[in-house]
């Protein structure tokens, strides 16, 4: 419907909300695990206090980027900045801004999943997220269809995003009439212990934007538009990986939380080796599928319009891998904000990978996007496990190690057998 040209445009604008939801600072995510470390102690009135100071502090910081935002899209010449031709001036505008309301959105969602978590309904937050995405995307794909505009699509999107994220609120409410919105138990030196964590989490979500949506920058700037679709969509490929492994450590991360809450080092330990080896169990099995499956599967969906590149694909999945081999120690030093040199290791080693890139895609091509994000990959995966190990009182030899007994897979085999 868009053709390329169009379409690679449209990735350059989407990179935008990558970069604005970052200015709630992490204090959704800090605020997620504070409350449900009071609540399990029982004390809600901690938890609530929390809750409202957070969601203050993040709905001030939401109206303050919203504003700028708008004064800067209507002053700028976005344009000539972003190097957008297919798409006239007026409608990059109304994109921009529709995007930045998803991004407000998304900030009140993150803190609402905060009450849905600290209290028994982490399930029930995590699909009404999830359906709130789907319907923002079917009610985005009905726009473009009926009016084949990309404008259309965005404010459709950002519509459906806006009435799931109030039926979100709404509906946490009445589950939990407790945590209510407002800020008459707001407090100001709640704000304090939990900064470092928070700017840990922004740390976090900033190196991830930096090595997504920043990769697929410079390849804009350096590369051509084709190499940026041909790169986005393996990355996407890859991505799943990624995605299936954070559907297995987020419910982990919960009861990691009550377990180093309560010092249960013992269950810790075992819940660090069980969720390594089984997101190491199912990355190995979707890394075979999706290698073999990928070409025919782009070619169709794209018409064989996308230019499909084994070798990318290959190095993009193993980046992915490795990432995956390192999210069970994030996932442990998340579980009780101690993630500072995690994250800051994070951000530093995407900033690494977008300079090699931006040096070396003149000669290697996209390639050397997808080799300059495993090596930070690695990198990483060394830094958070040997951290993670230290916090459970682990040898990272021995967990290395564990991985050759795959005690989990076992277990599901003697199941089978019974």
């Amino acid at each position: 419907v868009w053709g390329i040209g169009r379409y690679e445009e449209w990735l350059v604008l989407s990179a935008i909300p990558a970069s604005l939801a970052l200015t709630d600072l992490g204090f959704g995510t800090a605020a997620a695990n504070e409350m449900t470390m009071r609540v399990g102690r029982e004390d809600r009135d901690g938890a609530l206090k929390v809750f409202q100071t957070v969601w203050t502090a993040v709905t001030c910081l939401s109206i303050l980027m919203l504003v700028v935002v708008t004064t800067l899209t209507i002053a700028l010449p976005l344009n000539q900045i972003l190097r957008i031709d297919e798409i006239d001036a007026q409608s990059v505008q109304v994109i921009v801004l529709c995007l930045v309301a998803q991004v407000v959105a998304q900030q009140q969602r993150v803190v609402i999943n905060a009450g849905y978590r600290c209290d028994g309904l982490y399930a029930r937050g995590v699909m009404a997220s999830n359906l709130t995405r789907l319907a923002a995307f079917l009610g985005g794909i009905g726009a473009l269809v009926v009016n084949q505009s990309v404008v259309a699509y965005a404010a459709a999107s950002s519509a459906f995003v806006i009435a799931g994220t109030v039926m979100m609120a709404i509906d946490l409410n009445r589950r939990r009439p407790w945590i209510a919105h407002g800020i008459r138990r707001f407090s100001a030196t709640l704000l304090k212990p939990l900064t470092a964590p928070a700017l840990s989490f922004l740390a976090y979500s900033l190196g991830l934007g930096l090595s997504l949506q920043g990769m697929l920058m410079v390849i804009h700037f350096q590369g051509t538009e084709a190499a940026v679709v041909a790169f986005d969509t393996m990355r996407k490929v890859s991505r799943v990986l990624i995605q299936a492994a954070a559907v297995i450590s987020a419910p982990v991360g919960v009861e990691l939380s009550s377990a180093l809450g309560r010092k249960d080092k013992t269950l810790s330990k075992g819940l660090h080796r069980n969720l390594g080896q089984t997101v190491a169990l199912v990355t190995v099995v979707l890394f075979l599928i999706l290698f073999f499956v990928s070409e025919p599967l782009i070619g169709a969906l794209s018409r064989q319009k996308v230019a499909f590149d084994s070798h990318l694909l290959l190095v993009l999945l193993a980046a992915a891998g490795v990432q995956n081999f390192w999210s069970p120690g994030a996932t442990v030093l998340s579980a009780v904000n101690k993630n500072v040199s995690m994250t800051t290791m994070i951000l530093v080693t995407a900033g690494a990978a977008l300079t090699a890139t931006w040096i070396l895609i003149p000669v290697w091509g996209i390639l050397s996007a997808a080799y300059s994000l495993l090596a930070a990959q690695l990198v990483v995966l060394v830094w958070v496990e040997k951290r993670a190990c230290r916090l459970l009182e682990i040898d990272f030899g021995s967990w290395a190690k564990s991985f050759a007994r795959f005690d989990v897979l076992n277990q599901m085999l003697l199941q089978l057998r019974k």
